[in-house]
């Protein structure tokens, strides 16, 4: 199978089974990018596929998309998709003009054959907002649907065929009209999808958080085996959610957990109550207890 068709394949699975139209150039010039805080957070589409929107430093007025879909709900592994996203108002429609984050944000010694990626071009695609609240309503574009519309009017925008499929190539200008002029056109933007957003966890009300401190390793030494984890990033930093792990020593000591799972960033002990795991942006994890914990605990390093 050739290098193109396996990237759209791949995009198709990202996208919920269609493929979207891909354009050369953005919808977006600087006067029309819009930021609308209520994008932010976590929208569910279904039980398995997730729309995860954060505010990017650079470029400005831009949101980080991670679009996450799990084929199956006790599947291990999920197809993940990094994109640059901004919102774009032209008139009194809103669209969003995505874009696939730059290789350089990534790990380059996780990146198979990385110098391929010298010769793929960035590509945007164009998704009207119909809603935000009460819930996220949008349209997408379908590559079959818009070849059909292209072939019965191939003067509608500029654009060529690759390997069947239609890529546009008209200029921002030309693209900002043309979305205007078929806005509500079901040729154009055809697939519908429905996102609600995603709860925040409930806080564990008998929990005082601002008590915890970070432990200083001089102070009590943790190790932690068997420890894996997921983490939430945001402007502010990464937030531990939830995670495992096998076993917590403390100055050598083993703590005995009433619980392997992790949640909410918290681990649950038999003796000492629930124990606060952090992790640090340059690598590692943190400890944070309260007082209570902490006095306890460091009767283990006179042991």
């Amino acid at each position: 199978m050739k290098t193109k068709k396996i990237l759209f394949y791949l995009l198709a699975g990202l996208l919920g089974g269609c493929v979207p139209v891909m354009s050369l150039h953005p919808l977006f010039d600087e006067k029309n990018v819009v930021f609308d805080e209520k994008l932010l957070g976590t929208w569910v589409e279904d039980p398995n596929t997730t729309w995860e929107f954060s505010r990017t430093e650079e470029p400005k007025n831009a949101y980080r998309l991670i679009y996450t879909h799990q084929e199956k709900e006790d599947a291990k592994e999920k197809t993940k998709g990094l994109f640059i996203v901004r919102l774009v108002k032209l008139k009194d429609n809103f669209f969003l003009d995505a874009c696939p984050a730059p290789w350089e944000q990534q790990d380059p010694n996780k990146i198979e054959w990385a110098y391929n990626t010298l010769f793929l071009i960035p590509g945007h695609t164009f998704i009207k907002i119909n809603s935000i609240e009460p819930q996220l309503m949008m349209l997408r574009t379908d590559d079959e649907k818009m070849r059909e519309f292209l072939k019965a009017d191939p003067n509608a925008v500029k654009h060529t065929v690759l390997e069947d499929k239609p890529v546009l190539t008209a200029s921002t200008n030309e693209l900002q009209a043309f979305v205007l002029k078929y806005a509500d056109d079901k040729r154009v933007f055809s697939k519908e999808v429905k996102l609600i957003r995603k709860a925040e966890p409930k806080k564990d009300q008998s929990l005082d958080t601002d008590k915890y401190e970070e432990v200083n390793p001089l102070d009590l030494y943790f190790v932690l085996k068997g420890f894996s984890y997921n983490v939430l990033v945001s402007p502010e930093g990464r937030t531990l959610t939830d995670g495992q792990i096998g076993q917590l020593l403390c100055e050598g000591q083993n703590i005995e957990l009433a619980s392997h799972k992790i949640q909410n960033g918290f681990v649950l002990t038999k003796n000492y109550g629930k124990i606060k795991i952090g992790v640090r942006s340059s690598g590692g994890f943190s400890v944070w207890l309260t007082p209570e914990q902490e006095n306890a605990l460091k009767s283990l390093k006179k042991k």
